[in-house]
């Protein structure tokens, strides 16, 4: 009797699931949120670098008409035959200094309170929203133009920034506090938490190891937004005339002087209003990116 041979089906090799991206790769493979962060690196580049290399943006020369876009002018030259595109590179520094400054001020502070109240709860929760609430229902934009009156923040030069920043950081933290607020409470309720406060954990290591880099996601967005909210804020100041006084110039000012001559040099007004629209628009995109990085199922929900 002959034995029969035994063959065992062949083993397929199975591979491994695929290791889940970080919020770096995530953010990298959004195309919008790159776009967003080039033309804020490539205008921040420009801005701080080369805004004064080739024209000097207060440089006039009242024998000569306003231009339209040349080799020479690439965005062409004011009523004052001032280089366009060195005003609004010139202009660009203030508006970026001012967004920046606010975010991270306004998102530091924010921050702190919001997981603070989120992991305490109780009492300092309760004083802290309503702390927050009195915060938002505040009219910034006037209460900023009375401020600025009052000479508490302009009109400003560059030394005088830092007082726009504070009065701005005044009432952009609260928006910032409330979102990650609300992060905090649903982290504070997880099972890792509760986990190391039964081992002993003290209230500054769970905030800093467990709390905090569980809500980086909504302090990253928030900072995002607070950035284009800072640059437009500071845009209507200085176009309603509470900003940089001549010959300095902001994006928001040179809006309000040209519109005077809209319909006959439009130059003047396209180009430091495409300015704040491109920058506001890239760092919405950027703050839809790090979103969708940090919590993919976001992307799905839209």
């Amino acid at each position: 009797m002959s034995a029969q041979a035994v063959t065992s089906p062949p083993v397929v090799a199975t591979p491994e699931p695929a290791a889940r991206p970080g919020a770096g790769r995530r953010f990298l493979r959004d195309r919008r949120a790159v776009v967003g962060c080039s033309f804020l690196l490539v205008l921040a580049l420009a801005c701080f670098g080369g805004g004064r290399l080739a024209q000097d943006p207060n440089r006039q020369d009242l024998a000569r008409q306003p231009e339209g876009p040349s080799w020479s002018h690439w965005f062409g030259t004011d009523e004052l035959s001032r280089d366009v595109l060195a005003r609004v590179l010139d202009g660009g520094r203030v508006s970026l200094q001012v967004g920046l400054g606010t975010a991270l001020v306004a998102t530091l502070v924010g921050s702190a309170a919001g997981i603070a109240a989120g992991y305490y709860r109780r009492r300092l929760d309760e004083a802290m929203m309503r702390l927050v609430d009195l915060m938002l229902i505040l009219p910034l934009l006037p209460l900023a133009m009375v401020l600025s009156t009052a000479g508490t923040v302009g009109p400003f030069d560059g030394q005088q920034v830092g007082g726009l920043i504070a009065v701005l950081s005044l009432w952009m933290w609260a928006p910032v506090a409330r979102v990650v607020r609300a992060a905090a409470l649903e982290v504070g309720r997880a099972p890792f938490v509760e986990a190391a406060r039964a081992v002993g954990a003290s209230d500054v290591r769970i905030l800093v190891r467990h709390m905090l880099p569980n809500v980086a996601g909504p302090i990253a967005v928030s900072g995002a937004l607070a950035v284009a909210a800072a640059i437009l804020l500071e845009s209507a100041l200085s176009f309603l005339g509470f900003g940089a006084q001549p010959p300095d110039a902001t994006w928001g000012s040179m809006l309000s002087r040209s519109l005077a001559t809209l319909e006959v040099y439009p130059w003047m007004t396209l180009f430091p209003g495409l300015a704040i629209l491109l920058t506001v628009l890239s760092v919405n995109l950027m703050g839809d990116g790090l979103r969708d990085a940090f919590d993919p199922k976001s992307s799905h929900r839209r």
